[in-house]
This record gives C-alpha cells, sequence and structure tokens, in this order.
C-alpha cells in the first residue's frame, strides 16, 4: 500500500507539470467589449477579402496594447489562418478598426478576439454568416436616412442581400469591396479627414476593378459631390426645382401621373466622357460614365423626397440602372481556381528534377560499384577480406555525393516566383495588380515574408500556402505573413493584390457597324520601354495573333466578330446559366494529361495559341514557361459564354518579365523569377459611317418617335444600321410568375403546358442606337407556341403574328416595344394544351436604326 501511494505521488509531480504546460496561455479576462460586423451584412464570397468592422470599448481599468485577431475555420483539411491586427486602446477609451480576412467555402461563424500585451484575452465576440454563391448579388446602400431597398430591383435570378451604411462604414480597402457588386450612395454625411480620403480611394479602386456606383441626390449633396467629384460622370453646381418628373416615368414606359409635382433636382454640366440617359430641360437627371470594367451613375434627385418617395415604381429606376450595365469579361473578379494558382507558384526554372532515367543510372552505378566491380578488384588484389572496409567506404562516398548533388540542385538561395496580371484601362492612371507568389526554399528554414506598402497579402484560399502548416497575417502599412516554415525543396503559395500607376500604350480601335457583319479595326503603339511578348487581339468571340511588339513599334489589326448569339448580363446570372453546353469543358494535353481548367475553351487557347507542352521532368525552359502561362490562365480565366465577356471591348493581352510587387524575406537572400501578363483594354470607339450617322437637326430630340422626325430622315435618304444579336445582353425576367423557367437561357428549350420563359433583351452600353427604325425578333421554334412581346406605351403582352416561312418577326414601328435602354421584354408560352412536342430553338433581337452622329 505503502508502495503504491509513493507511485501515485511520483505520477502526480511528474506528469503535472506536463498538464499544465498543454493548457492554453491565454486566459479570458472578457474586459474589452467588442460590437463587430462581418462582410456585408452577414454576406460574405469565398476566395475574396471580407471586411470586419470592429468597435472596441476599453473597461478594463488599463491600457491595452494588443491586437485583433481572428482565425479561420479548418476547413477543407487546410491548416488554419490567424488574421491579425495590432490595436491599441486607452483606459476608457472606444475605437473603431477594420480587419480583413479571407473566409473559405462553408465558413459559418467569425470569432474575433483582442488579444493584450499579456497575451490574455481581454474580448471576443463572434457573429454567424453566410457564403453568398455566384450569381448572388450584394448591395450597399450608404445613407443616414435609409429608404431605398435595392433588393427587388435586381436583374438575373440569384438571391439579392442588402446591407445598409454610414459612410464610416465603408471598408477603406479597395479589395475589400471587391465582393460587392452595387453601392447606392445619398443622403450621406462623408465626413472629413484621412479615413474620408481612404474611402474615396477605395471606392474609385472598387469601381475600377468592376463595381457599380450610383449617386443620388438628397441631403449632404454639396458634401459627396466633393469628395467623388472626380468619378461622376458631371459635374454639380447648384438646385433648382422641376415642375414635374414625368420625362422620368416616360423614359421608364411607365405613366406620369404619380411623378407630375414638383422637386428640387441638382443642376449639373456632363463631362466629356460622360453618357446622358435622361435630361430634362438640358440639364441631366440620370448621366452614366465607364471606369475600368465598372460604371459611376448619378441620378439628379433625391429618392427620399415627393413624389419618388411614396412612388411605388420608383424600384424600375434602379433596375434600368442596374439591368444596361451589359457584360463583364471573364477576367475582371480575378483568380477563381485557386488549385490552378497553386500549381503556377510552384512551377519555377528551378523545379527541374533528375529524370527517372537518370535516377535508375545513379543507382545502378551503385549497385555495381558496391557488388562487382568492388569483388573483382578485391580478388584480382587478393584482398577479399577487406570488403567490410571498402563497402562502407564506397557507401559513405555515394551518399555524400548524392546529398552534393541534391544540395547543388536546390542551392541555398530561396526562390521568389512572382506571377502578375496587370489589368490597364483607357484614359485611367491607375493598373490594378494581382499576384501570385511561389516562395521555394532550398532548406527546411522560417521565413518572414513581407509585401510591399499599398499591396494586401494573404495564403491562397482554398489551397492555403500548401505547406499544412498554421499561416499568420499581420495587417499594417505592410501587410506580412510571420514565421512560415518552409521545407527543403517546397513551395509556400501566397496572393497578393494592389495598384500602380498605369502604363499606357498609345492606341485606337474602332467598331464599324452597317448592314452586314460588324468589324473592329484600329492600331496601336508600343511606347512602353521593354518588349510586349507574345501579343494576342481579343474581340467579341475572336482573336488574332499579332506576335511580339518591340518598344516603338506600331502594329494594325482588322477583325470581325464571332459569334452571332446574345451573351448574358452579367449581374445575378449563376456562371453555370452561361453556356448552352453544361458539360465539363478543357484541358491541354501534351504526352499525357497534367492540365485542365474549367469554363468553354475560349480564351485560354486564344491567348497561349494553343500552345502545348510535355507533361513530365527535366523538360525545357520554354515549356516550363509554357505550362507555367496555362496554369496563370486557368487560375485567372472562366468562359461561360462564346463572347468571352467581352461586349465591344478590344483588349491585348501579352507577356513580358517585368518586376512590380516587391516581396521581402526578412533577413534571407533570395533570387526572383517573374512572370507578367500585360490585359490592356484599347479606347474604343463606333462608327457606322457618315451616310448612316443620324443628323443633329434644331429643335428636333433624338426620341424613338414617328412623324417629322421619320419625314426627315426618309427626306435624308440615310441608310440604318445593325445591331446584330452578338451585341445584346439578355436576362431572365418575370421571376415571381410560377409559371416561369427561371433557370433557362434563351435557346434550346422544351416547354410544358404550363411553363413559359421570359427574357430582356437589350443591346450593349456601346451599341444603343439614337433611333430605332425596326426591330428584328429572330425566333425558331418546333411545337404549338405564342411569342409576345411588352408594350411599354399601354403596359400589356401583345401576341406577334409568325410566319412559318421566316423565323424572323419585323416589327417597323417598334417605339412601343422599347423600353429604357432600348430594352426589349420577350415571352414566349405554349398555345393551347396537349402533349405536344414543344421546343426553342433560340430567342434573339437585333436593332436597325441610327447612331447619334
Amino acid at each position: 500500500m505503502k508502495q503504491q501511494l509513493i507511485i501515485i505521488t511520483l505520477l502526480v509531480v511528474l506528469f503535472t507539470p506536463g498538464i499544465a504546460a498543454s493548457s492554453p496561455a491565454s486566459q479570458s479576462r472578457q474586459e474589452v467589449t467588442l460590437a463587430i460586423s462581418v462582410g456585408f451584412g452577414g454576406q460574405y464570397r469565398a476566395g475574396y477579402w471580407t471586411p470586419i468592422q470592429v468597435s472596441a470599448t476599453n473597461d478594463a481599468g488599463y491600457n491595452v496594447d494588443g491586437e485583433l485577431r481572428v482565425r479561420t475555420q479548418d476547413t477543407g483539411g487546410l491548416a488554419e489562418t490567424t488574421y491579425r491586427l495590432p490595436l491599441y486602446l486607452a483606459e476608457g477609451d472606444t475605437k473603431p478598426a477594420f480587419l480583413y480576412v479571407s473566409l473559405d467555402r462553408g465558413t459559418t461563424e467569425v470569432q474575433v478576439e483582442l488579444v493584450d500585451q499579456d497575451g490574455q484575452i481581454a474580448g471576443r465576440q463572434s457573429v454567424n454568416v453566410h457564403q453568398a454563391r455566384r450569381g448572388d448579388v450584394l448591395h450597399a446602400v450608404v445613407t443616414d436616412v435609409p429608404a431605398v431597398d435595392l433588393r427587388s430591383a435586381t436583374p438575373g435570378t440569384g438571391n439579392t442581400s442588402q446591407v445598409e451604411w454610414r459612410f464610416s462604414d465603408i471598408p477603406p480597402l479597395a479589395e475589400a469591396l471587391a465582393g460587392l457588386d452595387t453601392m447606392l450612395i445619398f443622403s450621406a454625411d462623408p465626413g472629413t479627414g484621412v479615413l474620408q480620403a481612404d474611402r474615396v480611394t477605395a471606392i474609385s479602386n472598387w469601381v475600377l476593378g468592376g463595381g457599380h456606383l450610383i449617386v443620388a441626390g438628397g441631403d449632404h449633396w454639396q458634401e459627396t459631390a466633393n469628395v467623388l467629384g472626380e468619378l461622376l460622370p458631371v459635374e454639380p453646381t447648384g438646385e433648382y426645382q422641376t415642375p414635374s418628373l414625368a420625362p422620368l416615368a416616360q423614359y421608364l414606359g411607365l405613366p406620369t401621373d404619380p411623378v407630375a409635382a414638383s422637386i428640387s433636382v441638382i443642376h449639373s454640366t456632363p463631362k466629356p466622357e460622360a453618357t446622358i440617359l435622361l435630361e430634362i430641360a438640358g440639364v441631366p437627371l440620370v448621366a452614366r460614365r465607364s471606369y475600368g470594367n465598372g460604371f459611376v451613375d448619378f441620378v439628379a434627385v433625391n429618392p427620399d423626397e415627393e413624389p419618388l418617395k411614396s412612388w411605388t415604381e420608383l424600384d424600375r429606376l434602379w433596375y434600368s440602372l442596374l439591368a444596361s450595365t451589359g457584360q463583364q469579361t471573364s477576367w475582371t473578379r480575378g483568380f477563381h481556381d485557386w488549385s490552378a494558382a497553386g500549381a503556377a507558384t510552384r512551377t519555377t526554372s528551378n523545379t527541374v528534377l533528375p529524370t527517372f532515367l537518370q535516377l535508375c543510372g545513379f543507382l545502378a552505378l551503385y549497385i555495381v560499384l558496391v557488388g562487382p566491380v568492388n569483388y573483382l578488384v578485391l580478388r584480382r588484389l587478393n584482398r577479399r577480406e577487406l570488403a567490410w572496409f571498402t563497402i562502407p567506404v564506397l557507401i559513405v562516398a555515394f551518399s555524400v555525393l548524392a546529398y552534393s548533388v541534391g544540395f547543388n540542385l536546390r542551392g541555398d538561395v530561396a526562390i521568389v516566383n512572382r506571377l502578375n496580371v496587370v489589368e490597364v484601362w483607357p484614359d485611367v492612371d491607375q493598373a490594378q495588380v494581382k499576384t501570385l507568389v511561389g516562395v521555394q526554399s532550398p532548406r527546411r528554414r522560417t521565413y518572414d515574408i513581407t509585401v510591399e506598402e499599398g499591396y494586401t497579402l494573404r495564403a491562397l484560399p482554398e489551397e492555403g500556402t500548401g505547406l499544412q502548416v498554421p499561416t499568420t497575417i499581420t495587417q499594417g502599412a505592410r501587410y506580412l505573413a510571420n514565421d512560415v516554415p518552409i521545407d527543403a525543396g517546397t513551395v509556400g503559395s501566397f496572393s497578393a493584390t494592389g495598384f500602380i500607376p498605369a502604363p499606357h500604350l498609345t492606341a485606337k480601335a474602332t467598331w464599324h457597324l452597317g448592314q452586314g457583319t460588324p468589324r473592329v479595326s484600329g492600331e496601336l503603339t508600343n511606347t512602353l520601354d521593354f518588349a510586349l511578348e507574345n501579343a494576342v487581339l481579343l474581340v467579341n468571340g475572336d482573336s488574332q495573333d499579332v506576335g511580339t511588339i518591340q518598344p516603338g513599334e506600331t502594329i494594325s489589326f482588322n477583325m470581325s466578330i464571332g459569334p452571332p448569339d446574345p451573351a448574358p448580363l452579367t449581374l445575378g446570372n449563376p456562371l453555370n446559366q452561361y453556356t448552352l453546353n453544361s458539360s465539363y469543358q478543357g484541358g491541354v494535353y501534351g504526352y499525357g494529361s497534367c492540365f485542365s481548367y474549367s469554363g468553354l475553351r475560349l480564351t485560354v487557347p486564344q491567348v497561349m495559341r494553343n500552345q502545348q507542352f510535355v507533361c513530365g521532368t527535366n523538360v525545357s525552359d520554354r515549356e516550363q514557361s509554357i505550362r507555367q502561362q496555362y496554369q496563370l490562365l486557368g487560375a485567372l480565366i472562366e468562359d461561360r459564354d462564346f463572347t468571352g465577356g467581352r461586349g465591344m471591348g478590344v483588349y491585348l493581352f501579352a507577356w513580358s518579365d517585368t518586376t512590380l510587387v516587391d516581396i521581402e524575406l526578412s533577413g534571407r537572400t533570395q533570387q526572383e523569377e517573374d512572370t507578367t501578363l500585360y490585359i490592356f483594354e484599347l479606347p474604343v470607339t463606333v462608327s457606322s459611317g457618315r451616310s448612316a450617322m443620324l443628323p443633329v437637326l434644331p429643335g428636333i430630340a433624338l426620341t424613338p418617335s414617328t412623324g417629322a422626325m421619320w419625314g426627315v430622315l426618309n427626306a435624308s435618304q440615310l441608310l440604318p444600321v445593325e445591331v446584330p444579336p452578338s451585341l445584346t445582353t439578355w436576362t431572365v425576367i418575370e421571376r415571381d410568375n410560377p409559371n416561369t423557367r427561371t433557370s433557362e437561357v434563351p435557346a434550346k428549350i422544351r416547354i410544358e403546358d404550363d411553363d413559359q420563359v421570359a427574357f430582356q433583351f437589350a443591346p450593349l452600353p456601346d451599341a444603343q442606337l439614337a433611333l430605332v427604325g425596326e426591330l428584328l425578333v429572330h425566333f425558331q421554334a418546333q411545337g404549338p407556341l405564342q411569342l409576345e412581346l411588352w408594350n411599354w406605351d399601354i403596359q400589356a403582352w401583345i401576341l406577334m403574328d409568325l410566319d412559318d416561312r421566316s423565323e424572323t418577326v419585323s416589327i417597323p414601328d417598334p417605339a412601343p416595344y422599347l423600353g429604357p435602354g432600348n430594352a426589349v421584354n420577350v415571352r414566349v408560352r405554349p398555345e393551347g394544351v396537349g402533349s405536344f412536342y414543344r421546343q426553342i430553338d433560340h430567342i434573339k433581337v437585333a436593332y436597325r436604326g441610327w447612331l447619334a452622329g
């Protein structure tokens, strides 16, 4: 018994320190109150930066000099990533802060901790979050007087969410806004100071990347115009009273009586780049400008002022703005395939390994020397007893040789592999840079990886660093990945984003519209101090290889557009609806299959000019480069329709090895490898030839009306131009009708007795005619079906007469069927009930008319 007590006592003494050591070092004091808001009203997009707004109140009774921490969930077998932000909080103080994290798929909860200077948790708060799917739409309404709901005014079939912010709630980082589709600002006090300037910069860069900003009137419109003035399409100058908003109702195709009342309007002067969507007495009421990949709209009235405040059709205004933005390119949203991104970072010139045959030869030499050669030599010397000595010597010698060969193959310098994508827009001083970073270590070492100021840094979403070790990202003036352990010969993968001064070319491109197939022509000059290698021009569905463009060299081009079909409106349409063939496509094959990508085979093979590479090791530098370029493009691009989302844009893709982003391995020597893809959007004009331009005639407005205008046109004997279906977009409408098939594209649709399909077609923003003389609906179908068009004047569906001998329905007086932006609503329903085979082969819309001269 005594022995047992002694043993138990010894065990307790021995293991108690271990138990204590294994307990968490941080204990909870909970003396700081945290209020947090995650993402966009609790919504986030997987793979995007997600903002977390924190308000910390110090009730601890002492100054807290610590840091905010967020740990991402360990999903999909990935090691967790900790994001931290230093925070000093004086006793009794309340301080706001923004922390940015990257949330992976399936995250349902986010927990924020404040850790003080003693390593103890001084405050903790958690909140539930919900992942937005592709095709879902996220709006932010920035106002001091919440009065607008955009959720019911959103096109497409995705779910819609809205967050209401004050100006101070806007994250001062463009990357944190990337998951947001639309921002409406009205009656919001923008405040002053450094944070105001940071938020304006963030909004500007967010629009560049593809955001849609709408600025409306209301209280504080002067302050808003002052801080956002450079972005606006107009220059506000004052206010005036208009007796009626009837022109607005007419523009939207609605009755005018509900808005036939006086209201304040912001007087403004349009800028040269502005497109006036609607004006009253020569003053812009709704104006737009494109800015990079995005749009900025200006609405010169306060939606919270009567008669708009109580107007039940106000949603139609927001819908018309949201549904008229056209398409976004298949690369606009940045990297999406993080597996391909990780593979690209691991493909460097230093990853060329010995071949299988070389390894077999080395092993065979070892066996021959240790066995037969060693035996024959000792037998000849008649000293076979020395084998106990010679065999260990040979083993040691070969071990040293193998180690030396491996050491020299890996070297002693870390390789920083940077793959940059630079997007440049005409007449914009900023260019966006998206970078994949691979850090390859020759030895097992720990690295502090720092990105230059102005860039964000994170592990790859859905992939992590690829090292299966926890990662810590510290945010500040410079983002830092702390103490990252990287094994010998392995690669740690990261992503960085930021903006640089734009490297512009001298270029011009013209779309030629006429009676036949549209074409694009133009020229460009490389005004940069480096060559643009393997350059390719891309337009709507087509491409042209232009080779390497040397500094100072000028090239010209002339191209026809590709597909004849309309493309889906980007906003609100899930990607799985973008293609008629939903089966998986993609893949590049050499002597095996080692790379594939999602989406249609369009942009990736066009940019790579269908080059092939060998799937294997010990390949040439050129083959390694081709493989890496394919991987980079596969991570960036996903085509879901045969236009590539290019609309009427003209784009130059070209390669270089220029260095853009400074990645520093603190205290370590490093060697850099750079692969840079430049994407230049060229400035575009639209021409129809002198004889097809609508003359500007005194006293005659450019409206789709008959009468005097038609008389003038006939007298002038002008030939109209045609906007073909390939320059239009479509989106699903009548989503609230339970009979509407909301998951269909306007082709290859089987229709049952109770089914219907309804689509809105609209020309691309640059293809809108000033006057439409004829509307063409191309409808090919089988079985008894009814084709209907929406009459905006009488607010009713009108049945069209179909001719069995032609698939085209011509409407020579189209004005009643044209909505905002020349939108046309088309509906198809069964005719009669019975066991009929009904199929819609396709629905397309084309316009004939005149451009403004």
